[in-house]
């Protein structure tokens, strides 16, 4: 990245603020826009987007977009429309996000812009995992009435998220039962010896737990299953759209529902911010992982 050693960050939450910090650090000449003037005065600069884009390298945050017409930008004083930014951008710019909606990406395209979406870098995907399951954790340990070591905890799904949380929780004495779709996933589960299920056996199982964490973005925990479960357990969101539980089903039936989004953003923005500025030096410098919708 030794040639892009001005880069400007734009809109994002407290992730990329520290995002920008970070990259400072670094030594690079930080511009940022699309946040509270509090929070840019503490930055190494502050601009509008007519001056952001003044610089070829791009950072934004993620995602990149919520309702696909603005870049996210909660502490914005006002939105920043996508519409906008398209009209600024050329082929000089990288446009560096996460989580690009495919049909965004292909506007970006289309003005010239390069785009990189660093969420798709599998490093930092797992560190993002690791700080969610670390969050979760803390959560599970403010929310239940009893230690962990004496409740028995059921987790749907074993990806990064869900493999990363069901070690933590067995390693502080929780007993732990995954449930997994695939057979050479609930092995795996196994050997690191957790008790692992289909889904298939939720409604057996399911009476037994003080909480139920999903991290799989599809329909697992319906209305039929969740009228198994004990009114006292604790059900707990951390997957996106689909989501895995049915939350209007959930409150209905008078379960305590927690949706539990972006949590490194919330848990530990300084973390995740410089996990963000790390994976966008490194995919600069070795051109990885280019969006191709």
């Amino acid at each position: 990245m030794e040639q892009r050693k001005n880069v400007s960050v734009i809109g994002g939450d407290k992730r990329l603020f520290y995002a920008a910090k970070r990259l400072a650090a670094l030594g690079y000449t930080v511009l940022r826009t699309g946040t509270a003037e509090a929070t840019a005065a503490q930055t190494v600069g502050y601009t509008d987007l007519a001056g952001a884009v003044q610089n070829e390298t791009l950072l934004f945050g993620l995602p990149f977009s919520k309702d696909g017409r603005s870049v996210f930008a909660p502490d914005s004083p006002e939105p920043i429309p996508i519409d906008d930014l398209c009209d600024l951008l050329n082929e000089r710019h990288v446009v560096l996000a996460g989580m690009i909606p495919p049909e965004t990406a292909r506007r970006l395209q289309g003005v010239g812009a390069r785009v990189i979406d660093y969420y798709k870098d599998e490093a930092f995907t797992l560190y993002n995992a690791m700080l969610t399951a670390e969050a979760l954790t803390g959560l599970l340990i403010q929310i239940l009435p009893c230690a962990l070591r004496d409740a028995q905890i059921g987790v749907t799904g074993y990806g990064r998220i869900g493999s990363i949380l069901a070690r933590d929780l067995r390693a502080l004495g929780a007993k732990v039962t995954v449930f997994a779709r695939r057979p050479e996933t609930r092995l795996q589960a196994e050997k690191r010896g957790l008790t692992a299920l289909p889904f298939e056996n939720l409604n057996d199982r399911c009476g037994l737990f003080r909480a139920v964490v999903n991290t799989v973005p599809a329909p697992i925990l319906g209305n039929e299953t969740l009228k198994n479960i004990p009114r006292s357990c604790i059900l707990v969101e951390a997957a996106g759209a689909p989501y895995g539980i049915d939350e209007a089903a959930a409150k209905a039936l008078g379960f305590t529902y927690i949706p539990a989004p972006g949590l490194p953003g919330r848990y530990a923005p300084e973390s995740a911010g410089a996990a963000i500025a790390d994976a966008a030096v490194r995919l600069l410098a070795g051109g990885e992982n280019k969006w191709n919708p």
